[in-house]
Parts: structure tokens; C-alpha cells; sequence
């Protein structure tokens, strides 16, 4: 159990670096609208909603973590955590967005540079956000699941107290 809260906490401080990345590219796209690039707003929308996402996904981690403690064998042991379905769904869709995106500027970037030279750079920068993706997308899927187990075991033990 140690080590998947371990995993959940590098998830939840990769996301936030993500996030802020990308919060960083936003401001500087607002900034750069005037200066005679062509329109952007495209862009500034999907950035926007990766951002949102992210931030989501940083919020479900964190209220999530709780599950993964030694002491929880239910969720009476945690004061009934109640994590909201959007942040599932935004943990989910930040993962999705990532692997689509990544993939659309991946193809943009191949057909843009070509293989050449970079083609190695240029694949390590697309990688890290498929892989965070992917990970973010099962952690999302394997929390939903703990959580449904222990909410379950706690349903048994209140109908057990309630017959005795």
C-alpha cells in the first residue's frame, strides 16, 4: 500500500508540473495575440481546457490520497472521504486529452520537422505527456474500484451492525 501512495504522490506532483506548464504556454499565448501572430484562439481554447482539466485532476489526486493510507480498510476509518464524480470524469478526460493532443502535435511535428536530427528530442518531449496520460487514466480506473470496494464493505458493516 506504501508504494501506491508513494505512485499516487508523484502523480499528483507530475500533474501539477504539467498543469503549471501549461498555465505558463496560455499566459504567454494570451500575451503574444497582439504581436502579429496569426489567430490563436484555437490554441488559447485548448490549452484552456487542458489547463482546467489539469487543475481537476490535481484536486482529485489530492482528495483521493486518502484512500491509499495503512490504517483505511474502510471508508468509516476515513470519516466517509467523498470524492465527487467530476473529478473522476476530469481525471479521466485530463489522461484522454493528453494522449489526443500529444498525438495530433506529435503528427503536426513530424510533418512539420520531418525525421531528422531532432526526431529523438522531439520524441521524448511527446512522451512524457502519453505516458502521464496513460498512467493517469489507469490510477483513475484503480481508485474507482478501491473506492467502490471499501464504500461496498462499509455498506456490509453498517447492515451488520444494524442486524445485531
Amino acid at each position: 500500500m506504501k508504494l501506491k501512495k508513494i505512485g499516487k504522490i508523484a502523480l499528483l506532483i507530475l500533474t501539477l508540473l504539467t498543469t503549471l506548464g501549461l498555465l505558463r504556454t496560455l499566459v504567454n499565448l494570451i500575451f503574444s495575440i497582439g504581436e502579429g501572430y496569426p489567430d490563436i484562439s484555437t490554441s488559447i481554447l485548448i490549452i484552456l481546457t487542458k489547463s482546467i482539466l489539469g487543475i481537476l485532476t490535481f484536486v482529485y489526486h489530492l482528495s483521493s490520497l486518502k484512500i491509499y493510507t495503512q490504517k483505511t480498510n474502510t471508508l468509516h476509518d476515513t470519516n466517509f472521504i467523498s470524492i465527487p464524480n467530476y473529478y473522476w470524469v476530469s481525471a479521466i478526460a485530463f489522461g484522454s486529452v493528453l494522449i489526443l493532443f500529444i498525438g495530433i502535435e506529435f503528427l503536426q511535428l513530424i510533418l512539420y520537422f520531418g525525421i531528422s536530427n531532432n526526431w529523438h528530442f522531439l520524441r521524448f518531449i511527446n512522451v512524457f505527456p502519453l505516458i502521464l496520460g496513460v498512467i493517469t487514466i489507469i490510477e483513475a480506473i484503480k481508485t474507482r474500484r478501491r473506492y467502490k470496494k471499501l464504500l461496498n464493505h462499509n455498506n456490509i458493516n453498517l447492515d451488520e451492525i444494524g442486524q445485531s
